[in-house]
This record gives C-alpha cells, structure tokens and sequence, in this order.
C-alpha cells in the first residue's frame, strides 16, 4: 500500500479578467510536487512533477439568459509522471487535455 506525504506541493493559481478585455478572462495553473514516497519500506519514490492549465474564457448574452464559454488546455506542456489519490492509490498523469464548455444561467 502506497504510504507517505507530498513534502512539497506549490498550487499557484492566476486569473485576470482586466476592464479593458471586456467579456474576455484567462486563468493558469501551476502545480509542482516534490518527489514523494510510495511504498511502506520508503525505498521507492515518485520523482518531482509540475503540470501547467490554461484557460481561456468568454461571457455572453442571449435571449433566455446569460452564458459562459471556457475553453480549457490542462496539462500543457505534455508532462508524464505518476500521482498518488488521496486514497493511496497511483495512476498515470493524464496527456495533454482539451475541454470545451458551455454554461447557462436561465
């Protein structure tokens, strides 16, 4: 079973949305882990990973309300590595990642 800390974890998070963009607003995400130890006897480790998530979001107006368009890129820089859950359990990085979504407020 998978035991032991993160020593160090780094989430640095920024969203800007200036006046000046209008309806426009960006984010980035930075996560940086330091290696951590999985086993029970300490002898292997996870080595350090750091992921980067981008953003990119608009706001609309239509007919039967208010609307919200984020286009997401997580994962950016394509790393590979390995996680522990909060469960103790390991699973791969997920790749490079695309999301589009949509939201309303009716």
């Amino acid at each position: 079973m998978p035991v032991g800390p993160v020593p160090r974890t780094i989430n640095v998070n920024v969203d800007y949305a200036p006046a000046r963009w209008g309806r426009w607003a960006a984010a980035l995400q930075w996560t940086s882990l330091s290696s951590r130890v999985v086993t029970n006897n300490d002898q292997i480790e996870l080595p350090p990973l750091s992921m980067l998530n981008v953003s990119v979001r608009y706001r609309l107006s239509c007919s039967i309300g208010r609307a919200l368009h984020a286009s997401d890129v997580a994962n950016v820089t394509d790393e590979t590595g390995l996680t522990i859950s909060s469960l103790y359990a390991v699973f791969p990085v997920l790749r490079r990642n695309y999301t589009l979504t949509l939201a309303t407020d009716i």
